[in-house]
């Protein structure tokens, strides 16, 4: 931590009147052929759709004048874990060229193909999920076996600026090979490494599990400090709610963690308390090492 910590308010939330200024859409609209269990497109719903490369473009030209500091291009996948990029990498290359917005994406289970466009359509960031176990990314991505693994050398062998998101309890709560995704992610010593808990989601099959303790989200964070110390490791917006999220934030910070996305009041109470200089920024937990000196 260095004697700060920073704290981060992405533009799909409002928190005492302050909105991010660095909102999510989908390329997909609400559609996902996947339908992992602990989603079924429902994060999609909030976003705003940009489904066609040309409301995609649309939007950034207007979040751009409106002050936006970038976009986070997301979407459902295809049975395979792909977005569409073959179709829609020059509007992002277009946005690159008229804006001055920071583009991320989340940029699925890409092949060499897809990552190769990518590059060449200048994102500053991919965002991709390193499952550790492929029986879990098989049962609960439904994902074909192998693939989750190879996206991960794939995208991170392509020259782009990989941002890494692990999913503590993503198998309905309990352990789910974490520890081997931090293994496959130290291989690569990325700039920024966002750890999620499972918050689940009613109406999707993980409706009634119970999510990960805030201890376990905090010793991944632990190890994920001792397998890279020279990555900024935060604490990302996807987790539980409530007295789950206080004791996370809490344990987050003892346990070294550099940043927290939509910080309960409880979280800056604590670094107060551990005299930690306090750092706010209005955009994604994945910018850290950007928008951070």
């Amino acid at each position: 931590m260095n004697g700060k910590i920073e704290f981060f308010l992405p533009g799909m939330f409002t928190v005492d009147g302050e909105t991010g200024i660095y909102p999510a859409v989908s390329i997909t609209g609400k559609t996902c052929a996947l339908m992992c269990d602990h989603c079924m497109a429902h994060i999609l719903c909030t976003m705003p759709d940009c489904s066609t490369p040309e409301k995609l473009v649309e939007f950034a030209l207007k979040a751009d004048s409106s002050g936006a500091k970038g976009i986070l291009v997301s979407g459902g996948s295809d049975k395979n874990g792909k977005l569409p990029w073959e179709i829609f990498w020059p509007a992002l290359l277009e946005i690159k060229q008229k804006t001055k917005l920071i583009l991320s994406v989340h940029s699925g289970f890409v092949d060499d193909d897809q990552a190769r466009l990518l590059k060449q359509a200048k994102v500053d960031q991919a965002l991709i999920d390193v499952i550790g176990s492929d029986d879990v990314a098989r049962r609960i991505y439904k994902l074909p076996g192998g693939i989750a693994a190879r996206a991960v050398d794939v995208i991170f062998q392509s020259g782009l600026h990989v941002v890494p998101h692990v999913l503590v309890g993503l198998d309905y709560g309990k352990s789910s090979g974490e520890e081997k995704a931090l293994e496959m992610i130290a291989r690569y010593s990325p700039k920024t490494v966002v750890i999620i808990a499972l918050r689940p989601s009613r109406h999707t099959p993980m409706g009634e599990a119970s999510p990960p303790a805030p201890e376990r989200v905090a010793e991944i964070i632990a190890l994920a400090k001792s397998l890279i110390p020279k990555t900024f490791i935060n604490l990302g917006c996807a987790r539980p709610v409530g007295e789950h999220k206080r004791q996370t934030d809490i344990l987050a910070i003892r346990a070294g963690v550099d940043g927290i996305a939509v910080p309960s009041k409880q979280a800056e109470e604590e670094a107060m308390i551990l005299g930690l200089e306090i750092v706010k920024h209005p955009t994604c937990c994945s910018l850290i090492s950007l928008v951070s000196v």
